[in-house]
């Protein structure tokens, strides 16, 4: 498995190079996938946004499926083995918990979503128009990658209940 995990790691860098898709940004002094080479850019597109995103989302699917599935499980076998009809108090709080945790995945899909389209953007817009796109366009899109992970990282401490009681009470004991 690590030796899989360094090859990958050593063979994905390398196809922007052979398709050229590499410069030099005289502002950031940085090289950089170009998105000038449409097949550097639709590969930088797809490996690092695309990809990770589809593949989250259907794993929130199956996860959801999953959860969906347990619930009538359970309330089928409460109905059997009470011998009673099921009531709207037992299922009402596995629905709850099932919106509950589709309103996370829509909020971190969200996310992740606005999170590489303005890097999507900048990149189509350099392929289809002649002109480049506005000099402020790919900073933005750059740092909008960056500031949407970090507002991930908030949201996802704010979704965790038992991560924020640990904290505030780790807080409480110091100060």
């Amino acid at each position: 498995m690590i030796l899989i995990n360094w090859i990958l790691a050593f063979l994905i860098p390398l196809v922007p190079i052979i398709y050229d898709g590499y410069i030099f940004e005289i502002e950031s002094r940085l090289c950089i996938p170009t998105t000038k080479n449409f097949p550097s850019a639709l590969y930088v597109i797809c490996v690092p946004y695309t990809l990770p995103t589809c593949t989250l989302a259907v794993i929130y699917g199956i996860i959801l499926r999953h959860i969906r599935r347990s619930s009538r499980r359970i309330v089928s076998f409460v109905a059997e083995t009470s011998r009673a009809t099921v009531t709207t108090k037992q299922t009402l709080p596995n629905y709850k918990r099932e919106i509950e945790i589709m309103k996370k995945v829509f909020v971190l899909m969200n996310i992740l979503i606005l999170a590489g389209s303005f890097y999507v953007v900048s990149t189509f817009w350099n392929w289809i128009q002649p002109q480049t796109a506005p000099t402020f366009l790919c900073p933005i899109a750059i740092e909008m990658i960056t500031i949407f992970i970090a507002v991930m990282i908030v949201t996802l401490f704010l979704m965790s209940k038992d991560l924020r009681t640990a904290l505030y009470k780790l807080r409480s004991e110091h100060f």
